[in-house]
């Protein structure tokens, strides 16, 4: 489910959430003069599968952001205790 590329990168996430949005309020303008039916489900589909996709790559980063942040104090509390 997650894309691979942002994973694999530090590029900012901001970018997969102003698309989504953007596929989001591309659907809200067609859905008001479709019939009910299968176009629609498709649209909400898609735009399901790319919130999914920036929920998961969120996590991702955000547990990069930990490990980080864990490594960077162990490495502060190690110089600190070595003086």
């Amino acid at each position: 489910m997650c894309d691979r590329r942002h994973r694999e990168s530090h590029t900012p996430l901001h970018a997969c959430t102003a698309s989504a949005q953007r596929q989001t309020d591309a659907v809200e303008p067609r859905m008001q003069y479709e019939e009910p039916g299968q176009e629609r489900d498709e649209d909400w589909r898609r735009s399901l599968h790319s919130l999914q996709e920036c929920i998961c790559e969120l996590l991702i980063r955000n547990q990069e952001l930990r490990m980080l942040l864990l490594d960077s104090a162990t490495n502060y509390q190690s110089r600190a205790a070595d003086q």
